[in-house]
């Protein structure tokens, strides 16, 4: 399956109370002093206790606490170095520099966080898969800045007309064409032994700038480990932030509340396809444009196909 790429949704931000605790008093309460005291009595007994049984369990334990909060430390300055904010006036620049090295970037789209890199650099697409740990049998998506340069790397017959191109893209849906093998940038490598290939212009202003700056075609997968669930912020696939050269942060692109709206969303991109130049198209996926998708291409005389 071609796993693609959303809405952005209202960010409901829980506020934790500022109300002071009050001190101990009539209530019966403790003041926060002398929860303080509490705590730094218990660990003195604690202490005790182990130095009674010898000073090596005591010693092993705080040592084993300092290390645990060191890894921790250094994991989360490892990943604060690697992410730049899509708002950044360099940070488009930075994504494109760091695709024409050949490296993996993690950048939102309108559905999900996705892994990018060059979709004409074999090595590139090795290591996209590296990064995901997905198996190379199953195909990825590419991502392209407009409509019109889905013709550049897909065989379109007759019917797919330029103007359906565009009433569905920029948009929340992968069409699935037969790819072009000759006279295009697309690496033999990518989804080798697959005629078709998953053709995204997301709505989204970011990738579609790097996209456009880069001059290329973006071999584009959700930004998660292969079978896990898909991401809909940074944070929720920091631990594969080392393994990109850098992480472009767009915010949470919706808030995962368990509703509908946001559990179709966190579905990923519709996927359709196109590539039997018939007249009909098979839904692949439902994805989060079902609708929309579906009516566009009934408008335009398709057939569906179960």
């Amino acid at each position: 399956r071609f796993l693609s790429l959303f809405t952005p949704r209202t960010l409901i931000i829980m506020r934790a109370s500022s109300t002071p605790q009050s001190c101990c008093g009539s209530s019966g309460r403790l003041s926060s002093f002398e929860k303080q005291q509490q705590k730094q009595r218990h660990r003195h007994r604690h202490r005790r206790h182990h130095q009674s049984k010898g000073r090596g369990g005591f010693l092993a334990a705080e040592h084993q606490n300092q290390s645990t909060k060191t890894t921790t430390s250094a994991t989360a300055s490892s990943s604060s170095s690697r992410t730049t904010k899509t708002s950044e006036k360099s940070a488009i620049e930075f994504a494109v520099q760091a695709l024409k090295r050949g490296s993996v970037i993690a950048v939102p789209t309108d559905t999900l966080y996705g892994f990018a890199c060059d979709a004409s650099n074999a090595e590139a697409i090795e290591n996209l898969y590296a990064v995901k740990g997905r198996e190379k049998t199953k195909p990825v998506a590419v991502c392209v800045s407009r409509a019109e340069e889905v013709k550049k790397i897909c065989e379109l017959d007759g019917k797919i007309e330029e103007s359906l191109l565009r009433k569905l893209l920029p948009g929340a849906v992968t069409l699935l064409f037969k790819r072009k093998w000759t006279e295009t940038t697309l690496s033999k490598s990518l989804n080798p032994n697959v005629d078709n290939v998953g053709v995204r212009v997301p709505d989204c202003a970011f990738i579609l700038d790097v996209c456009d700056a880069f001059d290329g075609a973006i071999a584009l997968t959700s930004a998660n480990t292969s079978g896990k669930p898909s991401c809909v912020d940074v944070n929720e696939f920091r631990e594969l932030h080392e393994k990109c050269e850098r992480v472009f942060d767009g915010g949470k692109i919706i808030e995962d509340d368990g509703s509908t709206d946001s559990a179709l969303l966190r579905a990923g991109s519709t996927i359709v396809d196109l590539s039997k130049g018939d007249g009909t198209f098979h839904v692949v996926r439902d994805g989060c444009a079902l609708t929309n998708t579906t009516s566009v291409l009934l408008e335009y005389g398709f057939i569906e196909s179960k």
